[in-house]
């Protein structure tokens, strides 16, 4: 990487967040919508939506997990610290021991999935 492309990542790293979230999702055969992951922050108030803190940092949390079949899209998409994102793991919502401080309100998001099945949307 030449210091002009590490400037560019420096100054506006999303792009390049934006290829790797789109390659990963392909690679696992899922489906991928671009998303900006600051309005999502900015949306949810700067708070995470597991343990209703407010980090200074935010990660991405995909509520069905890409490795369960769940699009990489802004729906699917919650803020989280990485204290909880980490120890959620690759759970879905109805696996956890505790309920998430704020509750996604779409319904897409309370799946129960069989061990092994993976997620997949509703035929049009």
């Amino acid at each position: 990487m030449s210091s002009g492309q590490r400037r560019r990542y420096v100054d506006n790293p999303e792009p390049s967040r934006a290829k790797t979230r789109r390659r990963k999702a392909q690679k696992l055969g899922n489906d991928y919508e671009p998303y900006d992951f600051a309005a999502i922050v900015e949306a949810s108030h700067h708070t995470c939506y597991l343990c209703g803190e407010q980090p200074e940092k935010l990660t991405p949390d995909h509520v069905i997990p890409l490795i369960r079949g769940g699009p990489d899209a802004d729906w699917n998409i919650r803020p989280a610290c990485l204290p909880c994102n980490s120890s959620k793991g690759p759970r879905l919502l109805a696996e956890l021991s505790y309920s998430p401080a704020i509750s996604p309100d779409d319904l897409r998001l309370w799946v129960v999935l069989a061990p092994g099945e993976r997620w997949a949307p509703d035929p049009v």
